[in-house]
């Protein structure tokens, strides 16, 4: 019989910065949202045009999405690893097989 522990790839540092990305890109895009007018016949540039929405929104955007990938690329410490994982690993080397 052999017995399957599932563990989690990510350890609790990666989620947290996976976590952390995706906020941020949620944040660029609300900065990039709006500049709708009460007048449709008016245009008013500096709403639209502004250094906000231009600038660093898209910047926060591309910034979410390297902290997602730095998330994904971290790997865990050895601590984080379950340590019954390892345990489990060695004691299923040490089996004996009964012919």
């Amino acid at each position: 019989m052999s017995s399957t522990q599932s563990s989690f790839v990510f350890g609790k540092k990666n989620y947290v910065a996976i976590a952390i990305g995706f906020a941020l890109v949620i944040f660029g895009f609300l900065l990039m949202s709006g500049g709708k007018s009460a007048e449709p016949n008016i245009f008013k540039g500096e709403e639209i045009f502004s250094f906000q929405r231009i600038t660093f929104a898209p910047f926060m955007v591309l910034l979410g999405f390297l902290v997602v990938g730095l998330g994904i690329m971290i790997k865990p410490k050895l601590d984080e690893v379950s340590q019954e994982d390892l345990t489990t690993k060695k004691n299923t080397n040490d089996t004996i097989i009964d012919d």
